[in-house]
């Protein structure tokens, strides 16, 4: 199935907003993805191959990570460092939810400290 210009062949991580791998069951004529017509994967019967980089802290914790993003006109395909100067600087954090142009979503909290797997550091 396709979503967000993207083909998958399984269950994926991408842009889940309850941190569990889905899948499409229902597709339009050239292969996208229906709108609401997807269900969250059985990890223990469904063989899945992408490794997600999760949220360990901040408001989004717990989510996954929405690579690549945009945030300040700049492309990312990893976790960014924290730059401002509080208690969180120079901790790596992601976007946990974009826009359809893969903009991060300001000012709503969709937003999360990484962790230290593969996925969050490539």
């Amino acid at each position: 199935f396709k979503y967000r210009g993207r083909v998958y062949s399984e269950c994926t991580y991408d842009h889940t907003n309850n941190g569990q791998p889905w899948c499409a069951y229902s597709t339009h004529y050239d292969g996208t993805a229906r709108y609401g017509q997807w269900y969250d994967c059985d990890t223990s019967t469904c063989h899945i191959t992408e490794e997600p980089c999760h949220t360990v802290s901040g408001p989004d914790s717990g989510n996954t990570c929405k690579f690549p993003f945009i945030f300040n006109g700049e492309w990312y395909n990893s976790c960014a460092t924290w730059n401002w100067n509080d208690q969180h600087y120079g901790k790596r954090w992601c976007s946990t939810e974009t826009d359809s142009n893969r903009w991060h979503v300001r000012g709503q909290g969709k937003y999360g400290f990484c962790g230290t797997s593969r996925a969050c550091l490539d």
